[in-house]
């Protein structure tokens, strides 16, 4: 571990590094009273806050805590927006260490990655391969236990001080309704003494929920009759040649998970024929076919329809709606293409 002057931490938390994380924090963000009293007094608050991260005396503030009914009903719990911006100058300063503890399978908030990515390799995938496996793990954001987490940012990360922080923004976030459930080697209260669960918004939540489940990209990676995985956080596709080799898949992932402390979610847990398509990352992919789902659809009316209110109250812009019309726009620009090439192509790949 290396706590010596000059780390990229201290770069991070620099007036200049501060200051192009509160750019990041700020960018593509619906306006907030709370953001807005951090932009009156910019410099001088970006000058304190160097001056606590420097001093190590930064205290996270208070979480604000609100419903969101977006494919399923969840609770996002919103850091102080002056966080916000430790959060990103604290992940910019471990952005080199995560991104190498993270297998080319992982297409969740990296550069370059992203759904449409995931889908593209999955479908690369799928053209030598006959079977998928689908896993989601249950209750995940709530369920990553906090030890075994810091156990993994300390052989990832080389510096006590980044360290440090991270430890202190998990010891920080609001207790969640985690299910309690016993493992291996567990008295009867254990369960009870856990500290786990990430809040969901937070950028070092995104980050770590990455990194938890790298011990399962490594146990799959290589495993017989697999042609290989795509992970996005907690979602897989798993592509076999063989429906055995994918159920014994499984089995490997039950004991990975056990030992993270998480289960998988029997009811998203299934194999299935590649040409007879599965439900991924918002989208039904059948071989080379993308197809966007109606609920889709019908969840971007309703979210259009919260824009409408919020820029009537003043706390959305046009181009703020502008940008999240363009952003579904491409999803489903993605979903609703035409077919002809990809299909081309798949025949060429299986004919070859």
């Amino acid at each position: 571990m290396t706590d010596g002057f000059g780390s990229a931490l201290d770069e991070a938390i620099s007036f200049g590094g501060l200051l192009a994380a509160y750019r990041r924090a700020r960018r593509r963000k619906p306006k907030t009273a709370d953001m807005d009293r951090f932009d009156l007094r910019l410099e001088h608050e970006l000058l304190v806050l160097r001056d606590e991260l420097a001093a190590d005396t930064w205290t996270p503030g208070p979480y604000r805590e609100f419903p969101v009914n977006n494919v399923k009903p969840r609770v996002v719990s919103a850091a102080p927006f002056r966080d916000r911006v430790v959060h990103q100058a604290l992940m910019a300063a471990c952005a080199a260490e995560m991104e190498a503890a993270l297998g080319p399978e992982v297409y969740a908030n990296r550069k370059g990655m992203g759904t449409h990515a995931a889908i593209r390799r999955y479908q690369e995938m799928a053209r030598e391969g006959r079977f998928v496996l689908t896993l989601d793990v249950s209750r995940y954001f709530a369920s990553i236990d906090h030890a075994l987490l810091r156990d993994l940012v300390r052989a990832v990360v080389p510096d006590n001080r980044t360290v440090g922080l991270i430890e202190r923004v998990l010891a920080s976030s609001p207790a969640v309704n985690a299910p309690l459930r016993h493992f291996d080697g567990d008295d009867l209260l254990a369960p009870l003494g856990r500290r786990t669960g990430l809040p969901l918004g937070n950028l070092t939540s995104q980050t770590l929920a990455n990194l938890y489940l790298t011990p399962l990209d490594r146990a799959l990676r290589g495993l017989p009759g697999l042609i290989g995985h795509v992970r996005y956080v907690d979602d897989l596709a798993v592509v076999g040649t063989t429906r055995h080799a994918l159920r014994h898949a499984i089995g490997i992932a039950e004991d990975v998970l056990a030992n993270l402390h998480l289960r998988l979610k029997s009811e998203r847990t299934g194999i299935h024929g590649i040409d007879h398509g599965v439900r991924f990352l918002g989208y039904v992919v059948a071989g080379p076919r993308v197809r966007l789902p109606g609920a889709s659809r019908r969840r971007f009316e309703a979210r259009f329809s919260d824009a409408r209110v919020a820029w009537a109250r003043g706390t959305l812009t046009v181009p703020e709606i502008g940008a999240r019309v363009a952003a579904w726009a491409g999803h489903a620009a993605f979903g609703m293409r035409s077919a002809a090439l990809d299909a081309y192509l798949w025949r060429e790949t299986v004919l070859a």
